[in-house]
C-alpha cells in the first residue's frame, strides 16, 4: 500500500495560482534567479479542523470536518503553504490564504519523513492536515487503520517541536483543550 491523497478540488490550482501570484510576485524574489526551479505547488492536502470542545475528547479526529486543501509551495525549497476553501458546497473554490516561514518548512519536513517512513508500508494511510483553530495545533496527518500524526505546531513555542512522527499527540492535543475550556469556563463566571 501507500500514503494516497484525496482528488483535489476542481479549480484549486486556477484558484491558488492567481492568488500566490499576486501575493508572492511572479517569483520569490520578484526576479528570476540564475540556476532556480521554478515555483510549483505539491499535490494538495486535505485540511480538517476540530471544533475545541470536540478536541477534549481522545477521539476528536473522528470529529474533524474537511474545510479546505492546503498546498505546499516549491521553489528552491519549501517558499509557503497555502490553502484553498469552497465557501459553499460545489462552487469552484477560493483562494484562503498563504503562510511562510516555519510552518511551511515545518510541513515539507513532516511529508517527507511520512512518506519515508510509510510509503512501503502493508497498510494504506490517507495523507490530511488537521488543525483545531481554538488551539495553535496543526499536525501532519496519515489517517489510516492507526492514525499517525507529525505535529507542526503544538501550543505556543514552535521553534522547541521537533518535526518526528508523535504518538501522544492525541493526549497532547486533549490535554491543551481542557485547559482551554477550563478557562473559558472561569472567564465566564468573573464578573465583569
Amino acid at each position: 500500500m501507500a500514503i494516497t491523497t484525496s482528488k483535489p478540488p476542481v479549480g484549486g490550482n486556477t484558484a491558488l495560482t492567481a492568488a500566490v501570484e499576486h501575493l508572492m510576485g511572479p517569483t520569490d524574489s520578484g526576479a528570476p534567479v540564475a540556476g532556480a526551479n521554478p515555483r510549483e505547488a505539491a499535490q494538495p492536502v486535505p485540511l480538517f479542523s476540530v471544533r475545541l470542545e470536540n478536541a477534549a475528547d481522545d477521539q476528536f479526529m473522528y470529529h474533524a470536518q474537511p474545510t479546505g486543501w492546503r498546498y505546499l509551495i516549491f521553489g528552491n525549497g519549501p517558499l509557503a503553504i497555502a490553502d484553498v476553501r469552497e465557501k459553499v458546497r460545489g462552487a469552484p473554490p477560493v483562494f484562503s490564504q498563504l503562510i511562510r516561514g516555519a510552518l511551511a518548512e515545518r510541513m515539507a519536513q513532516a511529508v517527507e519523513l511520512a512518506a519515508h517512513e510509510y510509503q512501503d508500508a502493508s497498510e494504506s494511510y490517507e495523507a490530511r492536515v488537521l488543525e483545531v483553530p481554538a488551539l495553535p495545533v496543526v499536525a501532519f496527518w496519515l489517517h489510516g487503520v492507526r492514525d499517525v500524526f507529525y505535529p507542526l505546531l503544538l501550543g505556543p513555542d514552535v521553534a522547541k517541536l521537533k518535526v518526528q512522527e508523535d504518538t501522544s499527540f492525541v493526549a497532547k492535543v486533549t490535554a491543551l483543550a481542557k485547559v482551554r475550556l477550563e478557562r473559558q469556563q472561569i472567564d465566564r463566571l468573573q464578573p465583569r
